[in-house]
């Protein structure tokens, strides 16, 4: 592996660009700002992985040395797109219906998947569940490939396209809904119990 010290500056003598699927060649150079025959130094290339970053299409990307020459270095800008939704899929919901989940989470036909959406997600629909009083719901979330073959008649950016999309599937175990038997007050001089209770007024006790 290339070791070059981070006050180092070099000369791109190419740059080449891999693993991209829908996102252009020309796209990615121009918003990593590396371009061939340009003196660069090490901060560029981290400034490069966070402006690619930042457009929410990879989630995974990585500059690779590829070869040294006494007049500069040769790169690859090494890129994973994230997957495109397709379908939303819930399994095990019983006490609330598919549309009261999707209008919650508010996903879209054709957004990019990033990362962390799968986990915000599952938070989401947790703190949804437990507004309804089902304080143990437990959720799993899951990337799961579209029902159907790859259509080899279409072009190769639809192709392309449909080989990126996934389905996130949505498994639940609402388990038992949570119901507070009694609420009883420690301390409280100032107000009495039942003006205590009267402030909480939207939790029922169940007598």
């Amino acid at each position: 592996m290339v070791q070059i010290n981070a006050q180092q500056e070099v000369t791109l003598l190419g740059v080449d660009v891999d693993g991209n699927k829908l996102a252009s060649e020309t796209m990615i150079r121009y918003t990593a700002g590396l371009r061939q025959n340009e003196v660069i130094n090490v901060a560029d290339f981290s400034r490069a992985v966070k402006r690619l970053w930042q457009l929410g299409l990879f989630e995974d990307v990585q500059i690779k040395i590829d070869k040294e020459t006494n007049d500069g270095f040769f790169i690859t800008i090494q890129v994973q797109e994230t997957p495109i939704l397709g379908t939303v899929h819930y399994k095990g919901n019983k006490k609330l219906k598919d549309k009261q989940l999707q209008d919650e989470l508010e996903f879209y036909l054709g957004q990019r998947i990033k990362p962390h959406v799968l986990v915000e997600s599952i938070t989401k629909l947790k703190d949804f569940y437990a507004e309804d009083g089902f304080l143990l719901a437990e959720i799993e979330a899951t990337l799961v490939d579209p029902e159907g073959a790859i259509d080899d008649q279409k072009s190769d950016k639809d192709r392309q396209k449909q080989g990126l999309t996934k389905d996130i599937l949505f498994t639940i175990k609402e388990n038992d809904k949570v119901k507070i038997n009694k609420i009883l007050f420690q301390g409280n001089e100032s107000y009495s119990d039942f003006r205590l209770r009267r402030v909480l007024k939207e939790t029922k006790q169940q007598r």
